[in-house]
């Protein structure tokens, strides 16, 4: 199984930093690879069109949504399953922590992390970077 994570403080408050976090049609706004996703509510169960602007897109499926604080998405791949998971941590001075580990588990988990989960991880710290100043901005 490969897997990579992030942890990146921001200013938002927990509140701020769950509604960007959520806001999925809008990370296209943090995430410059991402052309659309398409979401009808945020529930558990329901799956999300993502569309990249280069290279296949996705249906993303929510899971184990706890409301302010965290969620997960599976994503399913030919013999792989791609987990993110997703938490919202309060600090002490009022902000918040957005906890990100991806995991792509199966047969095939390597060969999906060589495809397109090293290029997610690379970009990960720049696109959380961006989701901070969304959350403390926006939102």
């Amino acid at each position: 199984m490969r897997t990579f994570s992030s942890d990146t403080k921001t200013t938002a408050t927990p509140a701020q930093a769950w509604k960007a976090w959520t806001d999925l049609p809008n990370w296209k706004q943090h995430d410059p690879t991402i052309e659309s996703i398409t979401l009808d509510k945020f529930e558990n169960g329901a799956k999300a069109k993502l569309v990249n602007k280069k290279g296949p897109g996705a249906i993303l499926i929510l899971e184990d949504i706890v409301p302010g604080k965290s969620f997960t998405i599976r994503t399913n791949l030919p013999l792989c399953t791609m987990m993110s998971f997703h938490e919202v941590v309060p600090t002490e001075d009022g902000g918040a922590r957005f906890v990100f580990r991806t995991e792509f588990r199966g047969p095939l988990g390597n060969v999906f992390y060589a495809m397109f989960g090293k290029d997610i991880a690379k970009d990960s710290e720049p696109n959380m970077k961006r989701l901070c100043e969304l959350a403390e901005t926006e939102y």
